[in-house]
């Protein structure tokens, strides 16, 4: 019987989402016309410290989130095999990553949409990258850039995986 009761279930849903995805639909569409269209407006800002370095120095890339009462980002750290995407952070150059990725601590919650406790962030989270600066990277004022992804949910559901852009500047000096 309970094996019936699953196959079931599972036969309804890739129907359904199998007559979904046959319309056209990508997931950011399906939510957009959900009863709650709107996501939270994160406020992002991103740092270099220090700032100014020289080829070859090491500089730290500090990121903070504030996320909006009501909504929360899942931890850097991967859940069980089925759980929530982990927030990410890409560099997108050739500085060279020096440690992991640290977050500030998460707190712990039973998520029932996972039936599992998850490492969240409500409020905010702050990010920090230790990087050395690329030997051949040129002198002058530059841009360091990094691909943040996350997802953001509520109590009552979960937008699909969002990406953003995060940039600050950066000053290369000669070493003497």
């Amino acid at each position: 019987m309970g094996k019936l009761l699953v196959c079931s279930l599972g036969c309804l849903l890739w129907g359904v989402s199998s007559s979904v995805w046959s319309q056209g639909f990508s997931r950011p569409d399906l939510f957009e016309n959900s009863p709650t269209p709107d996501l939270p407006k994160l406020e992002f800002q991103a740092a270099l410290v220090p700032e100014i370095t020289t080829p070859g120095d090491e500089t730290e890339l500090r990121i903070q989130i504030v996320i909006p009462t009501g909504w929360h980002i899942y931890s850097i750290k991967p859940a069980d095999e089925f759980g929530p995407e982990p927030t990410r952070l890409t560099l997108l150059s050739n500085h060279e990553i020096v440690t992991p990725l640290q977050e500030s601590p998460p707190v712990r919650f039973y998520d029932e949409a996972f039936a599992q406790e998850l490492s969240i962030h409500q409020y905010g989270l702050e990010l920090r990258l230790r990087i050395r600066v690329a030997l051949n990277h040129p002198l002058g004022y530059d841009k360091i850039q990094a691909n943040l992804a996350y997802q953001i949910c509520d109590n009552r559901m979960c937008a699909p995986l969002q990406t953003q852009i995060l940039v600050t500047p950066i000053i290369v000096q000669s070493d003497s």
